[in-house]
């Protein structure tokens, strides 16, 4: 489908590899079934830093990534509570293909206006390769419109990759079900770009 996304997840278990320092595992063939791997690059290092080091409250988790072969470098998207425990955003930074952080954090999503009762999740992450544009997608519960806590529907939000500022702010992407039943929901979103069409596909999981 084009020009596809780069990521990796403990959502999917398909990846698809592309050049760059950050530590990448490359599977050899070895007898008897046993596989052996090649670091590529320096070690292993942080991307996140929320919260306050120490502190088991706040966490950085669920990370997606996209590599943008014109800037090379990558877009880390994550989920994470920065501040207040148990309230989750999804969260991104630019990443160097030698592994320098680029820019600051930027916060992806906002949901519920601050309250605690409303969570983002599972993030992903797709490069257009021909904007030189960044889509991130997620699920989450918002209190804007009819929707209430617990009702989770899929959301985006489109970046300049030139510098990770908002192109297009976060908007609703999927509707399951009636609005304010937080009995059917949109989940686990995954995104494609596809450079012939210049489009992106939003796949989801819904019952609705």
């Amino acid at each position: 489908m084009g020009q596809s996304t780069t990521r990796s997840s403990n959502r999917r278990g398909e990846h698809a590899l592309a050049p760059a320092v950050i530590t990448i595992a490359l599977a050899l063939s070895a007898p008897f079934g046993a596989v052996k791997a090649q670091e590529v690059g320096t070690d292993d290092f942080r991307i996140t830093f929320g919260g306050i080091d120490g502190v088991a409250t706040t966490d950085m988790t669920e990370a997606d990534v996209a590599y943008n072969a014109t800037n090379d470098e990558y877009l880390v998207v994550f989920r994470g509570d920065t501040s207040i425990d148990n309230r989750y955003e999804i969260w991104g930074r630019r990443v160097d293909a030698d592994g320098t952080l680029l820019g600051s954090v930027i916060q992806i999503s906002n949901m519920g206006g601050g309250s605690p009762d409303y969570d983002a999740d599972f993030p992903a992450a797709a490069w257009d390769s021909v904007n030189n544009q960044y889509l991130g997608v997620w699920q989450a519960d918002h209190n804007s419109g009819s929707l209430v806590d617990g009702e989770e529907e899929i959301w985006g939000h489109i970046l300049d990759a030139t510098n990770g500022s908002t192109v297009f702010g976060q908007f609703r992407m999927s509707q399951m079900g009636i609005d304010g039943a937080s009995t059917v929901d949109g989940r686990n979103a995954d995104v494609a770009f596809g450079a012939t069409q210049q489009e992106y596909l939003v796949v989801w999981r819904g019952d609705g």
